[in-house]
């Protein structure tokens, strides 16, 4: 039994030196071919040590030391892209020195350190493991460069030696919220109001005044804003000694981000990471539960509608998509009644529950009726408040400058 427990540790340890041997071997190979390193390589790589961070990957790539943090993996990829692109311009003698300017480890085998570039060219010096090289990135170039500088690039160089110099906040993730799938979100502001947004089924609680429904289109577009939200820069600890909470959100049911103002600045606190973050761009201080609902009152579908003056008069016409048919008189202030039925037609500003008796209190200009209920419609120079006489809610809605004006078809 010793004898052959012996022969399988053998055979093991020959296995791992030819195994080793091999990687040697496609590395030289590789050199020979002119390139740093093969694709083989870098696409096996699962752990990087920077100068001042140590990067691991399983399915995507994090930080060792805080491994909750949501890093950027399009930065990551671009350096390892960098990687495979730096060719070899001349092998140089053993004996050859040059100036170190950052060292980082690729696995357990590869040394890289960063040397300075030529002065007469874009080409810059790497010692990986005891061999020390010339080379050449030749990463394409997208970002254009006077013509005085383009020979010399120092570019490619630089952002380089940025990345191996990276700190931990450094590699985080600038856009906060782009790596998570952003399903439910709940929102629990200072002022406390507080609602939730399902995207799954693009629904909420609590359900929207007066039986309206959720814009699915305005939920899409600010899941789309969310993705965009962009931190300037990140701390370990608070970077302000002042300030006020004005949103704790959700993600997920599970994340949970506080968002702060100090001064005129705003900042994003994640519990789950313990980072903070100073915001490039916010969408939270102007978020209102009701930009989430189609609050119009008039739909694109054709319908019968009656105006109600207080002079007595009253006209009833079909209304659909700006155009008025089937008058049953020429009495119509076309012009303002178009506006009021054109802003209508798009969402609120602010839809509120009124008291029975207020709807009776309303100095209203004239009174639309359709769909089996009346609206009493008060309209100012930029704003028309309109009462729903039947369910008491009062609405208030933007009216456009630019409205074109209303086609008649009589």
């Amino acid at each position: 039994m010793k004898v052959l427990g012996l022969v399988n540790l053998i055979l093991i340890l020959m296995a791992y030196f030819f195994v080793e041997k091999d990687a040697v071997e496609k590395l030289k190979k590789t050199r020979l071919n002119s390139y740093l390193f093969s694709d083989e390589v870098i696409i096996r790589l699962n752990d990087i040590k920077l100068a001042r961070a140590k990067l691991l990957k399983v399915d995507n790539w994090s930080l060792a030391n805080y491994p909750s943090f949501n890093l950027d993996q399009e930065k990551i990829e671009k350096f390892l892209k960098q990687l495979q692109n730096i060719k070899i311009e001349k092998r140089l003698p053993d004996d050859f020195k040059f100036k170190g300017l950052c060292e980082l480890s690729l696995g357990d085998k590869l040394t890289l350190n960063i040397g300075n570039k030529t002065n007469y060219s874009e080409n810059f010096y790497i010692q990986l493991n005891n061999e020390s090289f010339l080379v050449r990135d030749l990463t394409p170039q997208t970002k254009p460069l006077p013509k005085e500088v383009y020979r010399l690039n120092p570019y490619k160089h630089l952002r380089l030696l940025s990345f191996c110099e990276s700190r931990n906040f450094d590699l985080v993730s600038k856009l906060i919220f782009k790596n998570y799938k952003i399903e439910h979100l709940g929102f629990d502001y200072f002022t406390g109001s507080s609602f939730k947004l399902n995207f799954s089924n693009f629904s909420g609680e609590p359900l929207p005044f007066n039986n309206h429904r959720f814009s699915q289109y305005a939920m899409s577009e600010f899941r789309k804003q969310l993705l965009s939200v962009k931190v300037d820069r990140y701390f370990k600890d608070k970077p302000f000694d002042s300030g006020t909470r004005v949103l704790t959100l959700s993600v997920n049911e599970k994340m949970i981000f506080e968002i702060y103002r100090s001064g005129k600045n705003n900042y994003i606190y994640s519990k789950d990471q313990s980072i903070w973050g100073e915001l490039a761009n916010s969408i939270f201080a102007n978020t209102f539960y009701q930009d989430f609902w189609e609050t119009n009152i008039l739909t694109r579908a054709k319908t019968r509608i009656c105006v109600h003056y207080r002079e007595s008069k009253s006209s009833c016409f079909s209304y659909k998509s700006g155009v008025i048919s089937d008058s049953d008189t020429i009495y119509l202030d076309f012009n303002n009644l178009y506006k009021t039925l054109d802003a209508i037609s798009k969402n609120a500003l602010l839809v509120k529950k009124i008291d029975n008796d207020k709807k009776f209190e309303f100095p209203y200009d004239f009174i639309l009726e359709f769909n089996f209920n009346k609206f009493l419609v008060k309209k100012a120079k930029r704003i028309i408040t309109v009462i729903d006489f039947q369910n008491n809610f009062q609405y208030e809605y933007l009216i456009k400058q630019d409205s074109p004006k209303v086609s008649a078809l009589n």
